[in-house]
């Protein structure tokens, strides 16, 4: 499938495999940091070893490619079993789009926006970059219900990650001669000053908000599991008629999910009651290359049940405390769920609006009904709990984060 943009030297068309080294060569340049991380294992999982790519074989990734052989913009896709107001569809997350600085004069991202959601039934971004918003609105996209993170601190920040974040602020204000004395005087006392600040201001903001929590249930019991079987699949058909929207979380999604990606190890916990599963928790510990993060990538109960979230939440706090990790995050996107983050602890700090698209060809579905009940999101939707490089805040999230002007609320409808 080929399509041109009529006047300028480009040729847009979907991703072939005698692309891959021309893809890679850009990925290089926009990614340095995460290059390793997207290529080859997880390029190869997510576009090769994907059972849900439909057989019709819709394209996964387009690209922009210039006269002289360069790719200059991408928009890939990672295609995900999803439940939509009651219907079962192939949808799509939204993993790359990005156009190379050099080329960004000739709207090059939105064309790929639009080619790649009209490719798949339902189309999500869950945290899309504020240019590539302003794209998949102008190209039919509509917000969500939106996805929070929420953070918990044991004692303190990370002072390094913390101040790097804080001399950008001075070098915009007082330019490269001022980042650069702050530089200097880092080991003098300001790096440790300003940590001290910020953690101690959002730890009592935790505090004020924390809240004794009732036992959890008595009659839990907890299994640690290897992979998903059935019981995962009878958990999942007895609470999934709760939502709206959700990627389903069935056995064969969380297994390619968690079990067979190739990057990360994923502790995997279901909650029993009476030998039956009513919760499953999903969370890893940070890796060398990254700060030391506990993530929970999901948590999920039947019923929505505030008492189950709490128990299986405080197991993976206990196991990060035992390794010794401070910082904890988690995501929630129902009132139960956020309530509950806030009684152990956890203080607001982000906020994803996703821009999701209807496509023509998934007949039947409307906008109304995908937004008339909750939807079920975590950390774990798209890449969310893997890709992002610095898992704390930065000094101006945090000092939004204070001023009660949580990122993202802006794009809240």
């Amino acid at each position: 499938m080929v399509n041109h943009i009529e006047n300028e030297p480009f040729e847009i068309r979907s991703f072939v495999a005698d692309n891959e080294s021309q893809l890679m060569t850009a990925w290089e340049e926009a990614y340095p940091a995460l290059f390793h991380f997207k290529f080859p294992d997880r390029w190869r999982w997510n576009m090769f070893n994907n059972p849900f790519v439909p057989a019709d074989e819709r394209p996964l990734c387009w690209v922009a490619v210039a006269k002289n052989g360069e790719i200059a913009a991408w928009s890939t896709a990672m295609a995900v079993p999803v439940i939509a107001a009651g219907q079962h569809l192939i949808g799509a997350h939204s993993c790359d789009t990005y156009t190379l600085e050099r080329y960004r004069r000739y709207g090059l991202g939105k064309k790929l926006q639009q080619l790649n959601q009209d490719a798949h039934g339902i189309f999500i971004a869950i945290d899309p970059s504020p240019p590539n918003r302003r794209n998949k609105y102008k190209v039919g996209g509509q917000p969500g219900k939106p996805l929070d993170t929420w953070l918990r601190i044991g004692t303190t920040l990370d002072k390094n990650v913390l101040y790097e974040s804080f001399l950008k602020v001075v070098e915009k204000y007082l330019g490269r001669f001022g980042e650069a004395l702050f530089f200097k005087c880092r080991d003098l006392g300001p790096a440790w000053l300003l940590n001290a600040a910020c953690s101690l201001s959002l730890r009592l903001r935790q505090r004020r908000d924390k809240k004794d929590m009732a036992n959890g249930p008595g009659d839990l019991k907890f299994e640690e599991i290897a992979h998903f079987g059935e019981e995962t699949d009878l958990l999942w058909c007895r609470l999934v008629d709760n939502y709206s929207f959700a990627v389903e979380r069935n056995s064969a999604y969380l297994n390619w999910k968690y079990v067979r990606q190739p990057n990360f190890d994923y502790h995997k916990v279901l909650a029993l009651r009476n030998g039956e599963p009513v919760g499953l928790l999903v969370y890893r510990l940070s890796v060398s290359a990254e700060q030391r993060v506990g993530i929970i990538s999901e948590c999920f109960s039947i019923g929505d049940n505030p008492a189950i979230h709490a128990s299986l939440i405080a197991l993976a706090m206990a196991e990060f405390d035992r390794n010794g990790i401070d910082l904890i995050k988690c995501g929630a996107s129902t009132e139960n769920q956020r309530e509950t983050l806030k009684r152990l602890g956890f203080g607001l700090v982000d906020i994803d609006v996703p821009v999701f698209h209807i496509s023509p060809q998934a007949s039947g579905l409307n906008v109304d009904e995908i937004m008339a009940r909750d939807w079920l999101l975590s950390l774990g939707d798209s890449d969310l709990d893997q890709i992002r490089p610095v898992q704390q805040p930065s000094f101006v999230e945090i000092v939004r984060v204070l001023k009660g002007k949580i990122p993202g609320s802006e794009y809240l409808p």
